[in-house]
């Protein structure tokens, strides 16, 4: 069984701070997000019990029905309620066992048995898709506070050179326009715009967090830091469409499918006969003479007769058929969905991967390049600021588009991760686990 639970030493280097009697986080690791997140997940304990719940069934369902009991005055005359009036009066006590039709009881127990292993494999998928979920919305807030460090680094140098240029433009030692010193105020505006949309993108993310992460002791995520962004795997050390076979949604199918199939063995008892075992024991006074009146023994056996099973037995045995038939026919359905789903998610992540290489070896550095050539240029009064600015501002959409394709990248990677049902810790195995944001952040 795979292990999703995250080693505790992942929570070392996790700073709080204690405000208004509330623990916030100061930073957030993706491992520590999906390890707390898993930890507070209610829906394991509901789970559990239902388990438990299937299996006191299942022992309820294995055992005999409770006998009955009947007590019984016969033939007890109304004039005088004289028990020694007629010879025909007596008292008795009857008991009655019921046997449930040919192997119904064990079926049913075996029926419940099957249904609670679905359980534990459940808890694994939903194990699964929590932690999906959360990657999701982490990955979300990383870049958007990614963003807004790079647009905010962007601005400071944009306002230092509109600066630099309203002063060469009041003494006129540069060929600056005024034109261009008031192109760059706007291109300041704009960003300052994006800036907003982001933090409101980040404040959005830090709450939907919330659902996941909070405690009822009032632990929450609600400011801080997203850090240490993992090195994604190549895409030849990700595992094949063909391992999601074995993914716990698809075998926890496959124990619904053995259900039904008990099911269709339990419907065949119908045709098997009900039995009872009854045993009477009837209690006589003496006669009118005084003379002693033996007490009576009676032992008696019933049993239905299922003779008429058109519109009924048959009828259950054929439905049960089709629910185990319609089983697998969405497990089939479920299987290659699955598979295509996987399939479609690593031909994503290897283009993915791709295209994070060349902005990361190639573009990149061409941009930033021509950004010092420009500037270069603008200094010894070759270039002017115009192209300078538009130079800056394609720095800047380089890095927010690369930082777009790297977190597209490891949402990616949680699909995978999901429909391979690899969890994260396998994931990262396959790599260094190096981080990525120091790249974004000694980028100038």
């Amino acid at each position: 069984m795979m292990s999703l639970k995250l080693s505790s030493a992942r929570w070392v280097g996790l700073a709080v701070l204690t405000l208004s009697g509330h623990v916030f986080s100061s930073e957030l690791s993706l491992n520590q997000a999906v390890e707390r997140a898993l930890e507070r997940d209610l829906w394991q304990t509901s789970s559990a019990r239902r388990e438990q719940a299937l299996i006191d069934r299942a022992e309820s369902s294995g055992s005999l029905p409770d006998p009955s009991v009947t007590l019984t005055a016969g033939n007890f005359p109304v004039d005088t309620f004289d028990i020694q009036q007629e010879p025909m009066t007596q008292l008795s006590v009857a008991v009655t066992q019921m046997f449930p039709r040919g192997d119904s009881r064990a079926l049913s127990a075996q029926k419940n048995r099957e249904l609670s292993s679905q359980q534990p494999l459940l808890r694994q998928d939903r194990s699964l898709k929590v932690e999906q979920a959360v990657t999701r919305l982490w990955l979300q807030g990383y870049e958007a506070q990614e963003s807004i460090k790079l647009m905010e680094q962007e601005r400071d140098l944009l306002r230092q050179l509109v600066d630099a240029a309203r002063a060469g433009y009041a003494s006129g030692l540069n060929n600056t326009r005024q034109q261009d010193v008031v192109e760059a105020n706007v291109e300041l505006i704009r960003l300052e715009d994006r800036l907003a949309e982001l933090r409101q993108a980040l404040a959005v993310t830090r709450q939907q967090l919330g659902e996941w992460l909070s405690s009822e002791s009032g632990e929450d995520f609600e400011s801080g830091q997203f850090i240490g962004l993992p090195k994604g795997p190549s895409p030849d050390q990700l595992p094949t469409a063909e391992t999601v076979i074995q993914h716990p949604q698809i075998r926890a199918f496959e124990r619904r499918i053995q259900s039904s199939e008990t099911g269709e063995a339990l419907a065949r008892q119908s045709y098997r006969p009900a039995w009872g075992l009854t045993a009477k024991y009837g209690y006589r006074d003496d006669d009118l003479m005084g003379n002693n009146r033996a007490d009576l023994m009676s032992v008696g056996v019933t049993f239905d007769l299922p003779l008429f099973t058109g519109n009924r037995q048959d009828r259950e045995v054929s439905a049960a058929v089709a629910d185990t038939e319609a089983l697998r026919t969405e497990k089939t359905l479920l299987l290659r969905r699955m598979r295509s789903a996987l399939s479609a998610a690593l031909t994503e992540y290897a283009y993915q991967y791709e295209r994070k290489t060349f902005y990361q070896q190639q573009l990149l550095p061409q941009v930033q390049e021509q950004a010092s050539a420009a500037l270069s240029a603008y200094h010894s009064d070759r270039g002017d600021f115009p192209s300078v600015v538009k130079a800056r501002t394609s720095v800047l959409n380089t890095r927010l588009a690369r930082l777009k394709i790297e977190t597209s990248l490891h949402r990616t990677l949680a699909d995978i991760r999901y429909l391979s049902a690899t969890g994260l810790l396998s994931a990262e195995s396959l790599t260094s686990g190096s981080s990525s944001s120091g790249e974004l952040k000694n980028e100038k």
